[in-house]
């Protein structure tokens, strides 16, 4: 058991709880079983120091990193106070999060499951109608008859396993309840071990005790473990094992599309230069790339496809890759020139020869290395209210950066993950005032080259009046995170302004 119970710590943080569970049950069975714990107290005593000594070398990894590499949201530490939301709350005299957190987990077993795609459809509960009653009549039963040891433990089980998702983010969580997986399938056998025991004490009055009364009992038993089995399949294997997997949120986060890529770009030895769809657009796509892709000629620029596009102007066009999710914006779609797929999710495009040919505002190069090529109104849609602008840029010189560390997400408290260059873009009105503002970047600039093209679509909000009528736009580049600005670089190669305005016309 000593060994199990290390083997569990190394593997996930939420079996740290393991060692509370087993010190519970070591004092119940001192206050209740005492005779018992007497007769087992050296085997337990034996896992408990079989556990510390294989234990020992991870718990003195974790103090000596805990202040360096937790502050850098590396390691278990981090991702604990990342998600602690409920008890951070609590802390500060507000126990409404932590009560909605239990009242949400209790109910992942029954109403509504794990909120995110990461294990399983969102808001799924584990079991059917029939396995939440059978779990729950389960869980009656061992409390009472929590004096018997088996059915004590049960509950301090289950309990442990569930704190987790009670004091983090999301409730719910399967990942964060993993401990408690095995009980939750525990406690509908309870059920119907105790449904058998009832049959079987209906049905001596009526039958001697014997054959008869064993055979009932089987087979009420049997009719309800057949009914709950037969439940939750005909409820769960489709959408587990076809639906689930095929949905893009999914292939998202296991990066399978990514992987689809690489595995594409492994066999096909004449692509260099690529641009590749990206729902998250940032390391962690880059890092699934990197892993599967055994060619470290292949230079992949990362966009997403709802707001950007990446290209190289050239008479062989960059290839164009876009996975299943998210897909691409209609603006997008159409400067791209037709495409095919590579896969089930996964297509890959070439972008029109000219994407810049209706641009015709004056070029105006950045510090950084950033040129603005042009800007003018997509879509304006008045009874929709809103405007869409579109901006071209060409990477004129190698980017100038600050250092962009790999941060987990979501990051730990107080720490940054956010992007390091960003565009702000602000849509004024006749009288120069701000009708809407639409900052970012959808492009991933630590994968960008020189001669690299991109444009990106900013979305505004504005009122029918007429007053509102957009009439220019300002476009810069800033730090997000320390709001610096960057500079124009002047005709006499100096320092210009920090920002550029560009008049409207009618959009097409």
């Amino acid at each position: 058991m000593g060994l199990l119970l290390a083997a569990s710590l190394y593997t996930y943080t939420a079996s740290r709880l393991l060692p509370v569970l087993l010190i519970l049950f070591v004092g119940y069975l001192a206050a209740v079983h005492r005779p018992h714990l007497r007769r087992h107290w050296r085997g337990i005593g034996l896992a408990f120091l079989v556990m510390t000594v294989l234990v020992a070398p991870l718990g003195v990894a974790i103090q000596r990193g805990r202040s360096t590499r937790a502050l850098e949201g590396i390691g278990a530490d981090a991702r604990v106070t990342e998600l602690a939301k409920p008890l951070r709350a609590l802390r500060d005299g507000d126990p409404s999060q932590l009560l909605a957190s239990v009242v949400k987990t209790l109910g992942m077993f029954h109403a509504s499951g794990d909120p995110e795609w990461l294990y399983n459809i969102p808001g799924r509960p584990i079991f059917g109608v029939l396995g939440g009653i059978l779990l729950w009549l389960g869980v009656g039963l061992s409390l009472y008859r929590w004096r018997e040891p088996r059915f004590f433990f049960l509950i301090v089980w289950l309990g442990m396993g569930l704190t987790p998702a009670f004091i983090s983010t999301p409730p719910a969580s399967l990942g964060h309840t993993i401990v408690a997986q095995p009980v939750a399938y525990l406690m509908p056998a309870v059920a119907l071990v105790g449904i058998g025991r009832w049959v079987e004490g209906h049905t001596s009055t009526r039958v001697s005790r014997g054959r008869a009364t064993r055979g009932a009992r089987r087979a009420a038993i049997g009719l309800v473990l057949i009914a709950f089995v037969c439940s939750n399949a005909a409820r769960d294997l489709w959408d587990y094992f076809v639906v689930w997997p095929r949905r893009g949120m999914v292939r998202l986060l296991y990066r399978a599309d990514q992987r689809k890529i690489a595995e594409y770009l492994n066999e096909q030895v004449g692509y260099t230069d690529i641009a590749v769809g990206s729902g998250l657009m940032g390391p962690w796509d880059r890092i699934a790339l990197t892993v599967d892709l055994e060619r470290p000629d292949v230079a992949p620029r990362l966009f997403h496809p709802e707001r950007a596009l990446v290209w190289k102007q050239g008479a062989n066009p960059m290839p164009v890759f876009l996975p299943g999710w998210p897909e691409p914006s209609d603006a997008i779609e159409d400067s791209l020139a037709g495409g095919r797929r590579i896969s089930e999710h996964v297509s890959v495009h070439t972008p029109r020869k000219s994407l810049t040919s209706s641009f015709e505002t004056e070029e105006v190069t950045f510090a950084n290395g950033l040129t603005l090529l042009a800007a003018r109104p997509l879509q304006q849609g008045r009874e929709q209210e809103t405007v869409s602008i579109i901006t071209a840029w060409r990477v004129s010189e190698p980017l100038e950066l600050p250092p962009m560390p790999v941060v987990a997400q979501p990051p730990p408290p107080k720490t940054y993950a956010g992007p390091r260059l960003a565009v702000f873009a602000h849509l004024l009105g006749k009288q120069g005032e701000t009708l809407d503002v639409d900052d970012g970047l959808w492009v991933d600039p630590l994968t960008l080259r020189p001669g690299d093209r991109f444009l990106q679509i900013h979305r505004f909000s504005v009122t029918s009046e007429g007053a509102s009528v957009p009439s220019a736009l300002v476009v810069g580049l800033y730090d997000p995170k320390t709001g610096e600005r960057w500079q124009t670089v002047g005709e006499d190669g100096g320092a210009g302004a920090h920002r550029v305005t560009i008049p409207l016309g009618d959009p097409q």
